[in-house]
This record gives C-alpha cells, sequence and structure tokens, in this order.
C-alpha cells in the first residue's frame, strides 16, 4: 500500500476512523499510521513503519486528545493490534470504564463478522449481521457492572482461542434461538453473554492442560476439567447476572443421555438455550484446532456429532444443519444434510474440551 500523507484535508476525512487515545498502547514497530486533528483537517502524528513509543502516548495525554485517527485501508492492523492487547486494555483501570468497554466492542465486531463470514453462508451473515452486532453492542451493559472487567479480562489474555471460541458460540448460538418461539431481545443478550462466557472457568485450570490430548489428562485432571462449569459461576459469583447467563455457564457440558456434568442433568432439566449452547460450544470446538489437532471441516465435525447423537437434544442438531445446509461448506453432505440428516460414523475424537 502507498505510504499516506502528511496532512490530511477536510474532504478527505471520510476515509479516516477515530479511534479512541485511552487504549492505545506503545509498540515497537506499528503497522499503521496514527493522525490527529489539527483545524478542520488531520495532520500525521506516529508513521507506519515506526515505533510508537510510551513518551508519544503521554503527549497525547498532556495535550487532552482524546481521539486519533487512521486510514480506512490500515484498519484491519489495527484491529490486529487491539486483538493482541484487549486483555490488558480492559483491566487498565486508568482508562474510562466507558472506553474500554468501546474497546471491547470494537474488537468483538470485528471478531462476529469473521465468525458470520467463516461459519455461516453468505446469505445468512449479510442477513444476521447487524441483529448479532445489535446484541454485541447491548451486552456491553453487563462490561460495566463493577468486577465485570476483571473477569472477562483474564479469559481473554490467558488463550485468545478461548474468548475466539466464547464469541463464536455466542453467535451461533443467538442465530440458533433468533427465531425461536416467544424469544425477546432481552433474553437473548441474557443467552448472548452466557455464551461468550461459558468457558470461563477454564482460566482457574492448571497451566497447560488444555494443551494436551484428553485421553493423556489423568482421573484427577480429568476432575478438574469436569468441574470448570461450576468454577466459572464461582468466578462471576458477586457480579449480578441473570440466571440465564449462570445457566449456560453451569450446564454447558451437560448432555440428553444424563450423562454430561457436573450435575449429570437429565434432558428434562435442561434449559432449551442451553441445549442450543451445547450443540454450537461442541461444534465450533471442533471445527477450531487447537494445540493437540486440526481443525475439523463443517461436514466432519457433524457427522462426529452425529456419532454421538444421544448426547445432543435433536431438534436443536437439527436445526444447526438447517442452518449451515445452504452452504458451500456441507457440499461433501449432499441431500442428507440439506434434509438435517447426516450418514452415521464411528465414534472418532470427541469434543471433551468444548
Amino acid at each position: 500500500m502507498t505510504s499516506m500523507p502528511d496532512a490530511i484535508t477536510a474532504l478527505e476525512l471520510k476515509a479516516y476512523s477515530p479511534i479512541k487515545t485511552a487504549c492505545l498502547r506503545p509498540w515497537g514497530t506499528g503497522r499503521f499510521s496514527l493522525y490527529v486533528r489539527k483545524g478542520q483537517g488531520l495532520v500525521l502524528y506516529a508513521s507506519r513503519g515506526a515505533a510508537f513509543t510510551q513518551e508519544q502516548v503521554r503527549r497525547l495525554k498532556a495535550a487532552n486528545i482524546e481521539t486519533v485517527y487512521i486510514h480506512a485501508g490500515e484498519l484491519r492492523h489495527f484491529e490486529n493490534y487491539l486483538r493482541d492487547n484487549l486483555g490488558e486494555i480492559l483491566l487498565d483501570e486508568s482508562i474510562p470504564l466507558t472506553d474500554r468497554a468501546d474497546a471491547w466492542h470494537a474488537s468483538a465486531t470485528t471478531q462476529v463478522r469473521g465468525v458470520l463470514e467463516e461459519k455461516l453462508p453468505h446469505s445468512i451473515s449479510r442477513a444476521r449481521f447487524d441483529q448479532v452486532g445489535k446484541l454485541v453492542r447491548q451486552s456491553i451493559g453487563f462490561l460495566q457492572a463493577p468486577g465485570a472487567m476483571q473477569n472477562v479480562a483474564p479469559l481473554i489474555s490467558k488463550g485468545y482461542q478461548d474468548y475466539q471460541h466464547g464469541l463464536a458460540s455466542m453467535v451461533l448460538t443467538s442465530i440458533m434461538l433468533m427465531d425461536h418461539k416467544g424469544m425477546t431481545e432481552e433474553l437473548l443478550v441474557k443467552i448472548g453473554v452466557g455464551a461468550l462466557l461459558h468457558d470461563v472457568g477454564k482460566t482457574g485450570l492448571p497451566e497447560g492442560l488444555m494443551d494436551r490430548r484428553p485421553d493423556a489428562w489423568t482421573p484427577e485432571e480429568a476432575a478438574l476439567f469436569r468441574s470448570h462449569p461450576a468454577m466459572g459461576v464461582g468466578l462471576l459469583v458477586n457480579l449480578p447476572l441473570p440466571t440465564e447467563t449462570l445457566h449456560c455457564i453451569l450446564f454447558h457440558h451437560e448432555q440428553e443421555d444424563g450423562k454430561g456434568f457436573p450435575a449429570g442433568m437429565p434432558a428434562a432439566g435442561i434449559p432449551f438455550f442451553v441445549k442450543a449452547l451445547i450443540v454450537c460450544n461442541t461444534y465450533d470446538a471442533l471445527t477450531r484446532a487447537c494445540v493437540w489437532r486440526p481443525a475439523y471441516p463443517p461436514f466432519e465435525a457433524l457427522r462426529k456429532m452425529e456419532a454421538k447423537k444421544e448426547t445432543f437434544d435433536r431438534a436443536m442438531f437439527k436445526r444447526l444443519i438447517m442452518i449451515l445446509a445452504d452452504a458451500e461448506l456441507l457440499k461433501n453432505g449432499g441431500t442428507a444434510a440439506q434434509k438435517g440428516e447426516l450418514p452415521p460414523q464411528e465414534p472418532g475424537t470427541g469434543a471433551q474440551s468444548a
């Protein structure tokens, strides 16, 4: 890309996006340029390819410059920077809470768009982006509750894959339930926050446990893993979370056959929205690479789920298949996928770590 000019006129401003100064951190080699307001235009403050220092951050704050600008063509580089620093930003109490929430929203919106484009047919991703984006925006209210940032940030900073998995589960579950009878926006937000945070209890697991195959765990390690839903609820006990959110966190590993955990709850006791999350959680985990295995192609992931169909709510599983059926993702599945059915397969590697 050609280098950006040193000065930007008022007519050229529409090509530049505002960024909160409070969310900037020094970097070694910047992949985007920063501009500041001067009169009706912009002037270059930090050049792409040069270091952005703590002193430059200090000068911006000393001058009470609350907003800087980035060219639209370089926004993806800023989004990557924000992703890499998001955990630290959310924990920085010197940044106003509203600015931290906005930083989370900006990053989450980018990730949501990626989930929609990667995991779902284009017809659905285009139609649903505004709805899911609104859900993400409404979820900010949770982040502004006292203590919420301190609980979300470790999930992001300890393992960004876990955070991305939470966002993907939130998107998929929300799309599954948007048209469910009796669903309201308020309820969908409560469920969405629960889906986002369903794995927060993993932040309390021993370092490196999730980097090993589940079949290599000791009985004690397996028991620790099975405790993570309850640990998640314990971590959030002081937050004013609705029951539906807590149910998503506590019950996301329960099963239709009553052999799930932590409670071994029978199918009748599992809330319908958790049944949707269970399906989406497993599907996203299987289609997401981890340290000890590559990602499964979508159709292969669904076949593995079909091999364990007794663990899932059949209607919710069929709903997921129907949502995916128009995509090229399932081109190997043919007519069976379009009917909400899949050919059986011998059980393979499970999704216990989901």
